[in-house]
């Protein structure tokens, strides 16, 4: 079975500050893309974002919504549990490499002894 790496912290939300912006059809700046999902500036909206199914991805183009957004459309991972913060993505009391049952991934600690590769 695939491991899906439960892992909040992207580092490809680097802008170039030279590059001409891009928008899409719906007039929303698209700033950067990572394995071909968008990363759209957030400027404040709280305008609930969903899936052509209806799964949620969460408030428009919040931090946690890319993250959701990336999982399912580029990994194809449904949570079961699309709701919260990012910090309600961690629980606590889970060991290194336990199922994280609400989101259906494998969740890691800091200095992990698992050692979780990063799935691209």
């Amino acid at each position: 079975m695939k491991k899906i790496i439960l892992l909040l912290i992207f580092s490809v939300f680097f802008i170039n500050c030279n590059s001409d912006r891009v928008y899409d059809k719906k007039g929303n700046e698209i700033i950067d893309t990572f394995n071909n999902v968008p990363v759209y500036l957030h400027q404040g909206k709280n305008t609930r974002h969903k899936a052509s199914d209806g799964y949620n991805y969460g408030l428009e183009w919040q931090c946690v919504e890319f993250v959701k957004r990336y999982y399912y459309d580029h990994l194809n991972h449904k949570m079961p549990n699309t709701f919260g913060h990012a910090k309600n993505f961690y629980i606590r009391g889970l060991k290194d490499g336990q199922k994280n049952a609400a989101r259906n991934l494998t969740q890691y600690s800091n200095k992990s002894k698992s050692q979780p590769r990063v799935m691209i």
